[in-house]
């Protein structure tokens, strides 16, 4: 599991899983897991969805427990060597708890369905040629070298001096539940040049035999996040002063991405031709040649590369 320090608590949202630590109480500390119920600017606005009990024991602890709902200011910690200012967040009624339940369950139920549509339309996209966007931005990844960096390119532009063609490149999706999806992307005109995360950024380049391939995939976020299954799900973002790719380890540095049907953008994009007052020397560059690759990238079997089977 992949866990980083909150820096600013809006960047919360709902479902996400937290550790709570209360350190007001020195020199005792207290942590407590929950779960994002919904979010918000501020400590006092956001909800957050607790199961704890009075009772000390495994068995008696579980007997016991209750679903509470507080803000995030709220102290929650179990209390047993001083006393607390603030009320110990409990139902006293059952009747609260069940619609609190009910409610969440509602709630849940929408993401759930809203993240199966976005699988559906996810997998159409399986084999095709995408391109890979910065989430309401103009700029896409290209490729130059080895290394993918955030340009921006206007489609509508007819000017070519204006234009940086984006990278195409070919997706694999592999869904194993509404809310784990790990993608794979291979450069679509040089095939068997994948997508791998280095510590330095973001690389297309060969599978070696004695890699394992859940490193040359990620896992989807639901806001388009990706995460490096190579490091420890470190989050994908770009560098401020050139736009180079790479993996952060803490959330607050990770970039929300979308990916596009490449034949839809391009067919939604004028298609430029040269004047006839262009000089030869200023003879516009002719478009890139894209060749199909043979097939889709394939995911293996991921339980025995985790085990350390190598392929």
């Amino acid at each position: 599991m992949n866990t980083c320090e909150v820096q600013d608590v809006a960047s919360l949202r709902p479902a996400d899983h937290i550790c709570i630590w209360d350190t007001s109480r020195w020199p005792f500390r207290y942590t407590h897991h929950g779960i994002v119920y919904t979010s918000g600017t501020s400590a006092d606005e956001i909800s957050v969805a607790h199961v704890w009990s009075r009772k000390s024991g495994l068995i008696a602890s579980q007997a016991d427990s209750r679903f509470q709902i507080t803000s995030l200011s709220v102290g929650w910690s179990k209390q047993v060597l001083s006393r607390t200012e603030t009320k110990v967040p409990f139902l006293t009624t059952s009747a609260k708890s069940t619609q609190a339940l009910e409610r969440l369950e509602l709630q849940l139920q929408g993401i759930r369905e809203v993240a199966k549509e976005k699988n559906r339309k996810m997998e159409d996209l399986i084999g095709k040629r995408v391109y890979l966007r910065l989430k309401d931005s103009g700029k896409f990844a290209k490729r130059f070298g080895d290394e993918l960096y955030l340009v921006q390119d206007d489609p509508s532009e007819k000017d070519w001096a204006f234009r940086q063609r984006p990278t195409s490149l070919r997706l694999g999706v592999r869904v194993s539940a509404y809310n784990c999806v790990r993608v794979e992307f291979e450069d679509y005109e040089k095939p068997g040049d994948i997508l791998y995360a280095s510590s330095s950024g973001l690389k297309l380049t060969r599978r070696r035999a004695m890699q394992f391939k859940r490193w040359f995939q990620f896992e989807l976020g639901w806001d388009g996040e990706l995460q490096s299954l190579r490091h420890r799900r470190w989050f994908v973002g770009a560098q401020t002063r050139d736009g180079l790719l790479r993996p952060f380890i803490s959330r607050d540095k990770a970039a929300t991405f979308e990916i596009i049907d490449a034949d839809e953008m391009d067919a939604q994009s004028p298609v430029i031709e040269c004047s006839s007052s262009d000089s030869e020397e200023n003879e516009f560059p002719a478009a890139p040649v894209i060749k199909r690759a043979e097939s889709a990238p394939v995911f293996g079997d991921m339980d025995g590369e985790e085990d350390g089977n190598l392929s």
